[in-house]
């Protein structure tokens, strides 16, 4: 650096990077919280249901599915 043009020049390179870097990092948190509010969408649309109560109606137990080791039989 031979002058204060230099040192003027390297301020203004230096500041022109700082507002680079914070726009940036506001666009990062804009992003974030963009984020956040739509990976809770769902949870905030059903903010005022509840659960219905429980009824007294037979509810027959579920059938079990056969796994896929056991080999099913063949049709008659």
């Amino acid at each position: 650096m031979k002058d204060f043009a230099d040192l003027k020049s390297l301020s203004k390179q230096l500041k022109e990077q700082a507002e680079t870097r914070a726009a940036a990092e506001a666009q990062r948190i804009k992003q974030e919280k963009k984020q956040v509010v739509e990976a809770n969408l769902f949870q905030s649309a059903l903010g005022g249901v509840q659960r219905m109560p429980a009824s007294d109606r037979y509810v027959p137990p579920s059938v079990p599915k056969a796994s896929p080791s056991q080999p099913r039989r063949p049709a008659s």
